[in-house]
């Protein structure tokens, strides 16, 4: 993980980018386009990625509790 002046986060890992300031993915240089909610999932799973992230905890920070279908999770 790098940080920039700005304060947003880039994450690498096996050949993936996650810029979190321009919110782009990128796999081996080429740009992966995903909508927003997904890339904050995205995000947040990365940040987290030393425990467990619970449905419960995404359904609670993402869709303010509600029940989803898991396509959408």
């Amino acid at each position: 993980m790098t940080e920039n002046s700005n304060g947003h986060k880039t994450y690498v890992f096996d050949g993936f980018r996650v810029e979190s300031g321009s919110q782009i993915l990128r796999r081996n240089q080429n740009e992966i386009h995903i909508a927003k909610r997904p890339f904050q999932v995205l995000g947040f799973l990365v940040q987290n990625s030393d425990r467990v992230v619970s449905r419960r905890e995404l359904l609670d920070k993402f869709w303010d509790g509600r029940e989803v279908y898991d396509d959408a999770l």
